[in-house]
């Protein structure tokens, strides 16, 4: 169990000619919002993961529990849920 610190930062623009280290594509899907409990695809140059996150109540601090699962069990909630995941 971890403990996540909520951090927000506002920005006019991003800084000119950043170079692109890395991209990942992402689906993510909010299956509770109190408490908060989402299921997350993430794919790199490296792979594919999915893991389910479950956080705590909090402002600033909270915990957190994530859990390593399946694309079959990603696939799944997608369906129970009946929503499609954001991109």
């Amino acid at each position: 169990m971890a403990k996540e610190i909520e951090r927000k930062f506002l920005i006019d623009r991003f800084p000119d000619a950043l170079p692109l280290i890395s991209e990942c594509e992402m689906h993510q899907l909010y299956i509770s919002v109190m408490p908060t409990v989402r299921a997350r695809s993430k794919k790199t140059s490296d792979g594919e993961t999915y893991r389910l996150t479950v956080k705590g109540s909090g402002e600033l601090v909270r915990e957190e529990i994530e859990i390593d699962i399946s694309k079959e069990q990603f696939d799944g909630l997608c369906r129970v849920a009946e929503k499609e995941p954001i991109k």
